[in-house]
């Protein structure tokens, strides 16, 4: 069966109820529904969207290896209560690319979207208490006010994504795509174990901060990076601050190679008339390159600043 319809009443969906269903292929379920039970929908490989219409709890694993899911999506406009995003929900559903949450999605775990690497477009609807999209909708951002001082933490991010200037904290899996490279802004503060535990392909780290964040790392592959990669990995430092970083006491020393740079500060585009001027190229980063070839940079000549394609 492709599809289900589903009773106007149905309130939850039990414990492997349509386990391994390969032929589904979507489903929009109805506004009385209140649970969906772990493994619910586990393995179902064709499913490729899903609708809430309700507040809801979604268990743990309840999606569980979804391998072809692109869409999760609430309607806007739900009324009554709140809904929870159980971890392991969304797990090996490795194809989702749209995820969009209204003001009604209150708790989200951790682990919830692990693996889902191809993620590309983060929504939330403007009055949710607890989360809000980045700029650019490329980034899901959860707003801590119970401490004295609010701070933002970076729960998810999409495919490349930059972090966000605002962002303090960078939580557990925020980052499960294949990056090679990653730009840390100067208020992040704090980076959680295992925030990049899943980018594979990770060589160079950029701080824009003189201060190190506040991090754990250890040699037994627990830490905010996999320390089995660390030896290969490069950290680039602001000028100045390479004795800070490199500082044993700190766990930021277990990179296997430490060195300066002098971040580019491009933040706003100006236009200006400069063609004498000398011109610099940086990579999407903003990491100065002087022989760029194969991609989009960011030429600057004067006060003019332009993306170009190589």
């Amino acid at each position: 069966m492709e599809e289900v319809e589903f009773p106007s009443n149905l309130t939850s969906i039990g414990t492997r109820a349509f386990d391994n269903c390969s032929s589904l292929t979507s489903l929009v379920f109805p506004s009385s529904l209140q649970h969906i039970n772990e493994y619910a929908f586990n393995y179902c490989s064709n499913l490729r969207e899903v609708t809430f219409k309700s507040n809801l709890t979604i268990w743990q694993w309840a999606f569980n290896g979804c391998t072809n899911l692109e869409k999760v999506a609430f309607d806007y406009g739900i009324i009554g209560g709140n809904t929870e995003i159980f971890k392991y929900a969304f797990n090996m559903c490795s194809e989702i690319q749209q995820l969009i949450l209204p003001k009604k999605v209150t708790s989200i775990s951790e682990f919830a979207f692990y693996t889902c690497s191809n993620l590309n477009y983060i929504e939330v609807e403007k009055g949710n208490p607890i989360y809000e999209s980045g700029d650019g909708n490329n980034t899901l951002l959860k707003i801590n006010t119970q401490n004295i001082v609010p701070y933002v933490s970076l729960v998810l991010a999409t495919k490349n994504a930059e972090i966000p200037k605002n962002v303090s904290v960078l939580a557990p899996y925020s980052f499960l795509d294949d990056r090679s490279s990653v730009v840390i802004p100067e208020n992040v503060v704090t980076i959680e174990n295992n925030a990049f535990i899943e980018c594979d392909k990770l060589t160079d780290v950029y701080m824009k901060s003189s201060t190190p964040p506040s991090m754990t790392q250890t040699v037994s592959n627990v830490g905010a990076f996999s320390s089995g990669r660390l030896s290969n990995m490069t950290l680039h430092v602001p000028v100045g601050s390479l004795d800070t970083y490199s500082n044993p006491v700190l766990d930021w020393c277990l990179f296997g190679n430490i060195v300066e740079w002098e971040p580019s500060g491009i933040d706003d585009i100006e236009i200006d008339e400069c063609v004498n001027d000398p011109v610099v190229y940086y990579n999407m980063q903003g990491v100065k390159v002087d022989n760029p070839q194969n991609g989009i940079f960011i030429k600057k000549q004067g006060a003019k600043t332009t993306k170009v394609l190589m």
